[in-house]
């Protein structure tokens, strides 16, 4: 249930079980992107930056050879 104030949306009334579900994937989260900044805080910048790069190349070539793959197959 959505209330409204002023004609926009204030809040959400949700079941708690969602409510609690939603606390935990955030603290997951929150607990994730401590340890990420923990694991690159003795790095510098461009140690960071040509970290991701490598990263982001790898999973882009993975995912072109994984197309590649499936249109063969089709």
């Amino acid at each position: 249930m959505v209330v409204e104030r002023r004609g926009e949306e204030a809040f959400a009334l949700v079941p708690m079980r969602l409510y609690r579900f939603l606390e935990e994937e955030r603290r997951k989260l929150l607990q994730a992107t401590e340890e990420a900044r923990g694991s690159f805080s003795d790095m510098s910048g461009e140690e960071v930056e040509a970290l991701v790069a490598a990263e982001l190349e790898e999973a882009s070539s993975t995912e072109r050879k994984a197309s590649s793959a499936r249109r063969a197959s089709s």
